[in-house]
């Protein structure tokens, strides 16, 4: 009988890691900065939210609110609701 657990996981992982390059990491340096300069540890990948609920069903880089409410994928969402 012949192994074939090498040849299978060896092509597993290979999809894996192609599968991992493949997605974009889509972000405004500008806007992270900003979001990092006010609160280091509000800058992540999640869906966006406003006033608690979810609006959308892709994830994206942004910048979560102070009182965690909202998560903002633009710069424009959040300097205007730095503005209120």
């Amino acid at each position: 009988m012949k192994r074939i657990g090498f040849p299978v996981g060896f092509l597993a992982l290979m999809v894996l890691i192609a599968a991992c390059q493949n997605k974009a990491v889509d972000f405004d340096p500008e806007f992270e900065k900003l979001c990092k300069d006010r609160t280091p540890d509000n800058w992540m990948s999640m869906r966006p939210m406003e006033d608690g609920k979810f609006t959308a069903d892709k994830s994206c880089w942004g910048c979560m609110s102070d009182d965690g409410m909202n998560h903002f994928c633009t710069i424009e969402e959040y300097k205007k609701y730095l503005k209120k």
